[in-house]
Formats: structure tokens, sequence, C-alpha cells
């Protein structure tokens, strides 16, 4: 409504932008304020046509005659085969006053009067009404009413529906919108109605005057056209004036790759087609669709990958294939189908031959080819290359629980490794150059323990993997400005045996005999942690929490890179937001850094770094990192949770990325220093380092740092002190919680005593992590641990929640096995005894000791009911639940 009346005596009039193929129901809002829904016949033989496609867009009309009543004037409705049908009141309904109640129409309602065809190849995928060029009621007076269609031609009709001019031929899809140039006068505001009142003649006698426009098509291209090139060059000189301005992705994206050595990146659509766009000209420089025009819906890629030298892309497909792509043209050399599955990831090895690749698949299997060198279009009549051959595959994972990272890493002695981690908390390493056609593929060693995940019988589901992108437990650890509080805060704090971080820069450059660097992986899980797992053994060696950003998610995408000497990964929550942390992954919460990237899921990021060209401004030409999201809009076509509509790019910032590994620059020199005892400065500047991180970590507790359970472990690790002691000691003990120690072997019973109920396997964990962490550090095993530590230790490793019934509901519905709804007695016991970490029979009366309550002394048999379910358990056994 563009007038300034008051509107309470108006009728207004709205009609859907979609319908059924037969009906359109249209709405008035009575001065009552009451709606009224009425849907007009809509019958093919009324309009002499074979039949009414579905209704696409609608645009309205003013009344032709000026004293019309409201509810009354013309409007016209876009269809799915492109006709406009026209809209009007007045006049008798087919079937009479009877036809008219039966459809809760009022004599007068609108009804479709005609139909005229608009786009004979394609819908109406535009409808709108503009005014002229002219100003004033000039302008009013050579309003057109203008569509789109998927046939990708643009149309300008009058008011009586005649074609003006058109814009034929653009060939890039169907137009999706049509946007005119801001008018001179207000009057040519959005929504302003087409009216009939000019004359006849009107639009006949006088040239097409009509603003500039721009046209945006379903593949993502927008073109500028000037109107009046069609009076002087023609419908097909005026498209062929046009001009391009924007190249977007060309359909809605699954996955994409960055080239290693160029700024391309490579893009899978959702609806078959692959394409190469350079990230620093914008431009897409080659495209193919492997669905050859959808006749083989089996060929459209799901994931994709560059060889890591560049010279080739390997895409895998919906229907199981892997093919070899050239990396300029995208010319398809070789497709092989090695899976009646759809591919999930394919990766290829890092190793300077590039001579590995490897795909995982929706069955939860890991397959393995060798690559043949580069992947390249023929050329001067040659016959195509063989890209790759295909070795064997293993079924890893299984169908529910797929595989969330694939990955392959070189070590130092040019060993090729090759690591899965399925969701069910499945970690497997793969014997590369020991596999064979013959033999396929032959695993090396599988954990189902170290992720803690339901393959272990845990709740945490790992949700993404990588490889280090450095040697971080080779001891070669490193930061930006060698500060020992940095390096310090990396390794949990200080230990008694060494109390201390990773040597001084100056120590580091006298050994010349540097340890190999161990292979190891991140993992990150619905639990909010971020867990490095040593490949070598398949043991967890640390377990940190990992970026939080509430409500949107846990990390699903990790990709590990460094920037000078440091170390980062830029990770993806499961939705709007995208980050960086510092590595190693300590669960500060200074080291790491989120954006809202997207308003929606995103589905993948990438990290690349480029040459900079050297100018005055930079003076130096270094490279630059740039960081890859693909995600949804929120809105706009083909969103989903499977596919996106925006592929943001982020240029990382150097100086910020110091600030995240310095953690805490306001420390960094604030201890003295003395030149008598260099070595007394140091273990004080760690110290504090230490107690700033402790300070930090503290602050993700309820409470804060002096909150109710920061004290509360405060007093379990002095207890610890006075156990440790001797508790029948007759002399003084010392407690000292602020420089003081404990035994390692003490910190699972005081998480214990703080409620979080370690097993023995995670126990160990901590002992193991306890070590690793002296050892990046390049100190000894240690044997006891200060305040600071253990609270760093406790909150990486702490819940972030606690126990609910459904977990014991989980539990014993994997117990039961479809078996019933109770478990007895005795198979409850049978179970406890011999499964997981067996409980003896010395354990078990101890327990029932504990849980019956002071002066019960109730035996195992009283604590259990005959018949136990998850209820029951928890409220007879371990009374989560109280009578009431």
């Amino acid at each position: 409504d563009d007038d300034d009346d008051d509107d309470d005596d108006e009728t207004f009039s709205t009609v859907p932008t979609s319908s059924d193929k037969t009906h359109e129901k249209a709405h008035q809002k009575q001065a009552t304020k009451t709606l009224r829904c009425y849907a007009p016949p809509v019958r093919a033989r009324d309009f002499s046509v074979g039949a009414v496609g579905e209704f696409t867009r609608s645009a309205f009309v003013a009344p032709a005659r000026p004293n019309a009543s409201p509810g009354q004037g013309r409007c016209v409705t876009g269809t799915a085969d492109g006709d406009l049908l026209v809209w009007q009141g007045g006049g008798v309904l087919p079937g009479g006053a009877e036809a008219f109640e039966k459809r809760n129409m009022n004599p007068g309602d609108r009804r479709g009067v005609k139909i005229v065809k608009a786009h004979a190849r394609g819908a109406v995928t535009h409808l709108g009404v503009v005014l002229g060029a002219g100003d004033g009621d000039d302008s009013r007076d050579s309003a057109f009413l203008v569509t789109g269609g998927g046939d990708g031609n643009v149309r300008f009709f009058d008011p009586e529906l005649r074609l003006v001019a058109w814009f034929d031929g653009l060939d890039s899809g169907g137009v999706s919108s049509v946007s005119f140039v801001a008018a001179a006068s207000p009057s040519t505001a959005r929504g302003t109605p087409l009216t009939a009142s000019s004359s006849a003649n009107a639009h006949a006698a006088s040239p097409f005057r009509a603003r500039d426009f721009l046209v945006a098509t379903e593949t993502s291209f927008v073109y500028g056209l000037k109107s009046n090139d069609f009076e002087l060059l023609g419908s097909s000189g005026a498209v062929e004036n046009a001009v391009l301005l924007l190249r977007g992705s060309l359909e809605p994206a699954v996955a994409f790759a960055v080239h290693p050595n160029e700024p391309v990146l490579c893009v899978c659509g959702a609806r078959g087609r692959v394409w190469l766009w350079n990230f620093v000209t914008k431009k897409v420089s080659a495209s193919r669709d492997l669905t050859l025009g959808g006749t083989r819906p089996g060929g459209s890629p799901t994931a994709v990958c560059f060889r890591r030298d560049g010279l080739g892309v390997l895409v895998g497909t919906k229907g199981g294939e892997l093919k070899a792509l050239d990396s300029n043209s995208l010319f398809e050399t070789q497709a092989m189908r090695f899976t009646p599955d759809a591919v999930t990831r394919v990766v290829s090895s890092d190793d300077a031959s590039c001579t590995y690749a490897a795909a995982a698949d929706t069955a939860g299997a890991v397959s393995l080819f060798r690559l043949l060198g580069p992947i390249h279009e023929p050329r001067d009549g040659h016959d195509t290359a063989r890209a790759f051959d295909f070795v064997g595959k293993h079924r890893t994972h299984a169908p529910e629980t797929p595989c969330v990272g694939l990955g392959f890493h070189t070590n130092s002695d040019g060993d090729v490794e090759l690591a899965s981690v399925g969701a069910e908390g499945r970690v497997a390493r793969f014997d590369v150059e020991g596999s064979t056609e013959e033999d396929g593929v032959d695993l090396v060693e599988v954990s189902d323990v170290a992720l803690s995940g339901e393959a272990a019988g845990g709740n945490v589901r790992p949700t993404a993997m990588a490889f280090l992108a450095s040697s971080l437990g080779g001891g070669d650890e490193g930061t930006g400005d060698g500060s020992d509080e940095s390096t310090s805060e990396s390794g949990e704090g200080s230990e008694k045996s060494g109390e201390g971080s990773e040597s001084s820069d100056e120590d580091s450059e006298k050994s010349t005999d540097k340890p190999s660097p161990r292979v190891q992986i991140l993992v990150a899980d619905d639990h909010l942690k971020i867990r490095t797992v040593d490949c070598d053994s398949l043991t967890c060696v640390r377990v940190a929490c990992g970026p939080d950003f509430g409500e949107h998610g846990p990390v699903t995408s990790l990709v590990p890179f460094r920037e000078g000497k440091d170390d980062f990964a830029a990770f993806a929550c499961d939705r709007d937001v995208v980050g960086i942390v510092a590595l190693p992954a300590t669960g500060d919460p200074r080291r790491a850094m989120g954006v809202v990237a997207h308003s929606g899921k995103v589905l993948q990021i990438a990290v690349a770094a480029t040459k900079r060209l050297k100018t005055a401004e930079n003076g130096s030409g270094d490279t630059e990192t740039f960081v890859f999201a693909l995600g949804g809009g929120g809105v706009g076509f083909g969103d989903s949770e499977n596919c996106g509509c925006i592929l943001s790019v982020w240029r990382v910032d150097k100086s910020s990325l110091r600030r995240l590994q310095t953690s805490d620059p306001s420390s960094t020199g604030s201890a003295t220093t003395s030149s008598t005892d260099p070595e007394r400065d140091q273990k004080k500047a760690r110290r504090l380092a230490s107690k700033r991180l402790a300070f930090r970590m503290a602050g993700l507790l309820e409470g804060g740092p002096r909150g109710a359970l920061v004290n509360a472990a405060r007093d379990a690790f002095a207890f610890a002190q006075l156990t440790a002691q001797g508790e029948l000691a007759s002399s003084d003990r010392a407690v000292d919680t602020r420089y003081g120690t404990v035994p390692v072997s003490s910190v699972a019973g005081i998480f214990r005593a703080l409620g979080v109920y370690l097993t023995q396997r995670e126990a160990n964990d901590v002992s193991v992590e306890i070590r690793h962490c002296a050892e990046l550090n390049k100190l000894p095993p240690p044997t006891e641990i200060d305040f600071d530590a253990f609270l760093v230790l406790f909150v990486n490793r702490r819940p972030v929640r606690d126990i609910r019934l459904t977990d014991l509901e989980n539990a014993f519905a994997i117990m039961l096995d479809d078996e019933g709804d109770f478990l007895s007695r005795k198979s409850l016991l049978e179970m406890l005894k011999t499964s997981g970490e067996a409980v003896s029979d010395l354990e078990l009366v101890e327990i029932a000791r504990v849980l019956g309550g002071a002066g019960q002394n109730k035996s195992i048999k009283d604590l259990f009911p005959e018949n136990v379910n998850a209820k029951n358990f928890a409220r007879d056994v371990l009374g989560f639940i109280s009578e009431g």
C-alpha cells in the first residue's frame, strides 16, 4: 500500500505465490479484521488449453476503473507451463449463484478470465510490475508487467498483456529474479500496481522506455542490461550487449578441495557439476557435468581432493565411483566403480611421489588406490593414460557409525601412514605399502578404547579427525616469540621433577640429535573435547577442552596448518561458527577464536597458503593464509543438511595468530631476570605462567576460579596430601595447595572425590598424559604434580554433563540386546565380574557396603533387585532417584 490514506476502510487481497494444480486461494482482510478464503475454479476447458500448470508467481494489477469496488482489481499469476492466468472481479461465475455458494464466493470476487502464453519453453519464474523510464505521470502511464522464465528470457507486457519488448537468449539458466535501477521519482516504489489508465495505443505509439535492469539466473549469473538497447539493437543485440556482473557458484555445493600450489578450488555441485574457481581472480576457469546432463545420476560428485602435487583431481561419486580428472580442463581420464555405496571422503598421500589415494564410503569401508602418475588430458592423438589402480577395500567401520576422518601422513623415514576414525570411536591403522591387489588392504592395528567411544562401551562419539601438521610429538614445539610462559601453557603446567617447559631456544640450537617425530592425530568429539592420539601405540596422550560456542554444536571439521614456527588448526562447529585454535590443544579458552561464518550448517572447511606478490605496501611478498568454509546461508535455493550455497573465503591475520599462540602476552617477561641464577628465574616464570593458565581454566567451571567447585578441588587435593604423608602419622604434616604436590598415583582418587568416576583405563590415560606433557617439555617422567597442573587436567577431562538416566537406559539396552525388559541379578553380576574392567568379589562386597549406607551391612543380594532395569538400578542401587 503506497498511499498515505487511513487503511481502516480498505480491503486487501493477496494471492499466494504457489498453489496446487487447479485452485488458488484468495484472502480478504475486511474492516472487521477477519479473513475470508475462497477458491475460484480453474478449468482447462474454460480457457481452451490442454491443462493449467502449477502456479509459481503472482503480481497485482490495479483496477481498470478508478471507482471499482475493493477486491475486484485484476491480478496475474504465472504457471509452470509458462502461461499467465488473469484474475478479475465481476461477471457471473459458471454455474450461477449455487457455484458461488459452494466455493464461499461473493458476487464480484476474482475469478480466472483468460490465459496468455508468456514463455514457451519454461515456467514463469519471475513476475513483477515496474514503471517506465519517464518521470511522474509519464512513468505511470508506461508501466509494464515483467516476466522472467525458466527458458532464460525476460519479457515486458503492457497493461493489456500485449508483448512490448523481449530480451531472449541469455542462455545461462532460468531467470530467478529481475531488478531495476532506482527511480528518480518516489512514485516508483516497489509494489506500485500496474494500471490500464493510459490510452490503448499509448504503448504502441511510443518507443519502449523502461529503466535499466539486472537479471539473476539459477546458475548464479548476474547480468546488467540496458532497456534502450532493445530499440537500438533489437532483442538479440541487446542480449549480446549484456554485461556479466557476477558469476557465482554454478549450483549448491557438497564438497570442495584446495589446490596445493595455486589459488584454485575444485568445487563439487549437488546437481552433478564440478568446476575450478580461482579465489584471487574470482573466476571459474573450467567446469564439467559428471552426470552428462542428468542421464547418469550415479556420477554426481560427493567428495573431491587434488593430488598432493596438484597434477590431477580425484572425485568420489554417489554411485561409488572414483574419477580422475585433469586439474586444468577437468577432462575425465578414468572412472572406476569400486563400491555400491556413496563415497564420503577421498584423500591423497602426502609423500613426494604422491603414490596413494584412499576413499571412505557410507557403508564404513576404507578403500586404497595406487596412483600411477600425473593426470593429464591426452593430447596430439595419444591414448588416455591410466591414473590409478584399485588395491583393495577393508570394512573397518559400520554403516551406522561411518568414517568421520581419513588421512595419510608420511613420517620422517618416508613411510606412508593411513589412519581412519569411525563414529563408534574406533581408530584403525593400515599398512599402506604392505597392501597388495592379491591380499587386499592390510590392517596394522585397531583400538576401540583410545577414544572412549561406543566401541569401548562409552558414550563419546568422534566427529572429526586430522593428522597433525608438524611434529608436535617430537619435542620441536615452538612459539611465535619463544617465551617460556607460552610454552609452559602448552605443557599443562609444572611438575615437581622438572617443573617446567621446553628448553630455551639456545639449548635447542645446541642439540643436533633430535628424536624422530611421532605421528599423531587430533580427534574432536561430541563431548566438546579434542583428543591427541599417538599413532604408533594408538594411545590417547592428551584430552583438552575444545572450542565451545554454546548451541553451535561440537567441532565437526579440523584442519591443522603451520604459520611460521607455530602450529594451529582451523575448525568448524556443526552450525554457524568457524575459527582457529592454537596447537597443541590445551583447553585454554584464550588459545581459540571463532566467528559466525554461516547462518546454517557448516559442511566443510579447508586451509590454503598462497604467495603474495611483492608490493610497496607489504614490502616482502610473503605468504597469505586463507580459510575456506562451505555452508548454508539460511535462505537461498538449494540449502540443505548435505549441500550449501555459500563458500566463504577468510584471510588469516598473522598478528592475531601470534596472540593466540602466546595466549597471555601480559605475562611475557614479567619475571625479573637475574644474571646470577637464570635457571631459578626460568622456574619462577614457568610457575607464574602455570598459575595463570590454571586461573583461566578454572573460569570454565561453575562458579569460576573462586567458586565452590574449585574450593572442593582444593580440599580434595589437600586431603590427598595428608593421605600421601600417612593417615596415622604422629608428626606434623604439611598441607600446601599453592606450591605443594601430590603423587601422580593420587590424581585418579581426587577425580573420583570430585564426582568424576574414572575407570582404570581412564586413570591410566591420565598418567600417560602427565608423562607425555613432560616429554614434550624435555623433562623426565614426573612422580608428583602440583595443584595448578591438576586443575588443568581436571577441567579438560571433566565430562561436559552428568550421567543421566538415558545413559543408563542405553547401557541396559546394549546388555539386554532386545531380549526382554529386565536383566536377572545373576546375569548382571556375571557381567560385572567378566566384562570390561572386571570387578572382583571383594570389590563387590565393598560396593555393597558403601552403597548400602552406614550401618546397613547390605550384601550384594540385598543391594540388587531380583530383576534389574535402568530405572530400579538408578533408584535402588545407585540412589540417583528418590522414592518420591
